[in-house]
């Protein structure tokens, strides 16, 4: 018997309608699936909530399974951390996760994944987490002002001029409340450490004013309370390295003498007796005595004669060493010179 058209299209129909039912009806099955996802909390010093875990067996691994329909089931996955090797970061004050300061605290993991917002949003559900609980510990962070102080090695030493100075010469801190409280001043003598090392002595020219930018370190007194982050970093040192010093001797030095402008200096007659220094010792920067031994800078020594000197007939006067460089001394500044004065008569007497 032949099957009419209208008979046809009905039983076509129909199937059409079976498959489109039992794929809705598929898609909306429960399903489940297990991943291993890394589960971290905030570490950084510079949160104000820092969470680190009590557990040494607890490497951040979380095994998860969920449960969705399987249309959802892929984006689920997505959303707790795209399979395996996926990250979630549980922050404080979030579902199972404690928000107030203290030790041997619990995050419940199956709680705190599952309020995830792109979970809720998806209607999914976590079924399983292993391991359920994590034992933390809920580190209040503070920021302190601390001042530099430069610590110079204790071996090789350059020698200076001065105190080495600082630019800042504070630092931000940020450090765990309760090390502060732990400390019989609560931190209030503390200094942050820009530590010069060996090497950096070897970097430094031999004499002069220079820069080093050195890297800053939390104080001593914290160690092993952190975590603890500096801002900045590092800071800049002014370091004036002390001038080699040395000394040089001269066999004889020339004298010289000067009168004050408002006498005639035609109507005197001045006799040095003592002309020249011997044995003179100049001691002062290296540098500086090279420049007198190449010639660069002569010595010589002076005296300055007076209106009432030149009223006498002889004097005896200290000698002084005009134009030597700053830090240079001589041994022989302020020995005394002869000196003879005669008066010459005018032509019309």
């Amino acid at each position: 018997m032949l099957m009419s058209s209208a008979t046809l299209r009905t039983i076509v129909l129909s199937a059409i309608v079976a498959v489109v039912v039992w794929i809705f009806a598929e898609g909306e099955s429960l399903s489940s699936r297990t991943l291993v996802v890394s589960v971290t909390f905030p570490i950084e010093a510079s949160n104000d909530l820092v969470i680190r875990p009590e557990d040494p067996e607890f490497r951040g691994q979380v095994r998860v399974r969920l449960e969705a329909t399987t249309r959802a089931l892929d984006a689920a996955v997505l959303a707790v951390g795209g399979g395996a090797g996926g990250s979630i970061r549980l922050m404080p004050g979030t579902a199972g996760v404690p928000s107030t300061p203290g030790e041997r605290q619990v995050v419940e993991l199956r709680e705190a994944i599952g309020s995830l917002p792109e979970l809720r949003a998806l209607g999914s559900t976590v079924a399983e987490v292993e391991p359920r609980q994590v034992l933390v510990s809920v580190v209040k962070m503070v920021s302190r002002e601390v001042p530099i102080r430069v610590e110079l090695p204790k071996d090789n030493a350059p020698a200076l001029d001065g105190d080495p100075t600082v630019s800042p010469v504070v630092a931000t801190m940020r450090v765990p409340e309760d090390a502060l409280a732990r400390l019989t001043d609560g931190g209030a003598g503390l200094t942050i450490v820009a530590g010069i090392t060996e090497s950096d002595v070897r970097r430094l020219r031999p004499e002069g004013a220079q820069t080093l930018t050195v890297p800053l370190r939390p104080p001593a007194e914290l160690n092993g309370l952190g975590p603890i982050v500096l801002t900045p970093e590092s800071t800049s040192v002014l370091l004036r390295i002390r001038r080699k010093v040395e000394t040089m001797r001269i066999a004889t030095v020339p004298v010289w003498y000067s009168l004050p402008p408002t006498d005639d200096a035609a109507s005197v007659s001045v006799q040095v007796e003592d002309r020249f220094l011997t044995d003179v010792t100049l001691t002062g920067p290296a540098d500086e005595l090279q420049r007198v031994r190449s010639g660069a800078l002569s010595v010589k020594a002076m005296i300055e004669l007076s209106s009432e000197d030149l009223a006498k007939d002889s004097v005896s006067k200290p000698a002084q060493f005009p134009g030597l460089p700053a830090g240079v001394t001589s041994s022989a500044s302020g020995q005394s010179i002869r000196v003879r004065i005669e008066r010459r008569r005018s032509s019309g007497s």
